[in-house]
C-alpha cells in the first residue's frame, strides 16, 4: 500500500512579514486555485482528495467546481459556499446570520477600527470556536502573531472583502453538480451545519454528512483522533474503485502477455521494451 502524500498550504514567517505587499488587493479564488493546482500538476498527484475548512472550504469548493475531473473526493467543513448560502448568513437579521461577514468585508473600516487592537478583538474568537480550555492561549501564541504585523489584520479581512464577488463567480461557473463524493463535516458544537448542508445539496450529487464529537468550529484541534478516523474512512478506496483498478491491471497484463517476442534472448529482455503501466494506474494500485 503506497504512502499518501499530504499537501497543506502554509504561511511562512517570510510570507507573514510581507502581508502588506501581498494583500493590498483582494486575492481572488482564481489566483488561490491556480497556485495550489500548479503544485498538484507539477508533482503529478491527481486526482486528489481535497479538504477545506472555514475560508479554506470556500477555496476547495471553487477548485472542485472548476476542475471536477481532477478531484477524487471533497470535504467541506465548518464553512459556507459563496453564491449558495453564504450571502444569507451575511445578514445579521436573518436566522443564524452574523455581523462578522459584513463587518469584516468592509476592509478599510474594519482595519481602521481593529488595527492596534488585534489582541483584544481576535482573542475571544479562539475561545468561541473551540471546546478546549487552552484554546485562547494556543490561539494567542500560534495565530495572533500572523495578524499583529504591519497590515496583517487587513490581510485577514481581505478574504471577506472578496466573498460577494466570489459568490458571483461561483454562480457564473456553475453548470452542473459536482460528480465526486462530498463530505459535509462539522463539529457538534460548530457553526452553520444546516446552512452548509443546504448549500452543498445545491451543488453536489453525492453527499455524506457527519459531525465530530466534542468539537467546535476548530474540530481538528479539538478532537484530532476522531477527525483523522473520519477522514480515513471517507478517503478509503471503495469496492467499486478497487474493482476498476483490478480490471485495469488485468487488461494491462493481458496486453503484456500477448506482446510477441522474436526469440528467447529478446524474451529475457522483454521488460525493457514492453509497455509499462501508466502513472495513473500505478498510483491507483498503490491506494488499494
Amino acid at each position: 500500500m503506497g504512502s499518501p502524500q499530504v499537501l497543506v498550504p502554509a504561511c511562512s514567517d517570510q510570507a507573514v512579514a510581507s502581508l502588506a505587499e501581498k494583500w493590498r488587493t483582494i486575492d481572488d479564488y482564481e489566483v488561490r486555485i491556480d497556485r495550489r493546482r500548479q503544485i498538484v500538476l507539477e508533482l503529478g498527484l491527481g486526482p486528489i482528495n481535497l479538504v477545506g475548512m472555514d475560508v479554506g472550504g470556500m477555496v476547495v469548493y471553487a477548485y472542485a467546481s472548476r476542475h471536477p475531473d481532477e478531484v477524487r473526493r471533497l470535504v467541506l467543513s465548518e464553512t459556507l459556499i459563496p453564491g449558495f448560502g453564504l450571502e444569507e448568513m451575511m445578514n445579521p437579521s436573518a436566522e443564524g446570520g452574523t455581523y462578522g461577514f459584513g463587518f469584516h468585508g468592509q476592509v478599510d473600516l474594519a482595519t481602521f477600527l481593529t488595527q492596534g487592537k488585534e489582541t483584544e478583538y481576535l482573542t475571544p474568537f479562539y475561545r468561541l470556536t473551540s471546546v478546549r480550555p487552552d484554546a485562547e492561549e494556543y490561539g494567542a501564541a500560534h495565530y495572533l502573531p500572523h495578524f499583529t504585523g504591519p497590515n496583517g489584520i487587513r490581510g485577514g479581512f481581505q478574504h471577506y472583502g472578496a466573498m460577494i464577488e466570489d459568490g458571483k463567480a461561483n454562480r457564473a461557473e456553475f453548470t452542473t453538480r459536482l460528480p465526486m463524493p462530498v463530505l459535509v463535516l462539522n463539529g457538534d458544537h460548530g457553526y452553520y451545519r444546516g446552512q452548509l448542508l443546504a448549500g452543498a445539496r445545491q451543488v453536489a450529487e453525492n453527499i455524506e454528512t457527519d459531525v465530530i464529537a466534542q468539537a467546535s468550529h476548530a474540530y481538528a484541534f479539538d478532537n484530532p483522533q476522531a477527525t483523522a478516523e473520519r477522514f480515513r474512512r471517507f478517503f478509503a478506496v471503495s469496492d467499486t474503485e478497487r474493482l476498476v483498478i483490478v480490471d485495469e491491471i488485468r487488461q494491462f497484463m493481458a496486453r503484456y502477455a500477448s506482446t510477441p517476442t522474436t526469440n528467447s534472448s529478446t524474451s529475457s529482455r522483454g521488460c525493457s521494451h514492453r509497455r509499462r503501466p501508466s502513472r495513473s494506474m500505478t498510483r491507483k494500485a498503490s491506494r488499494s
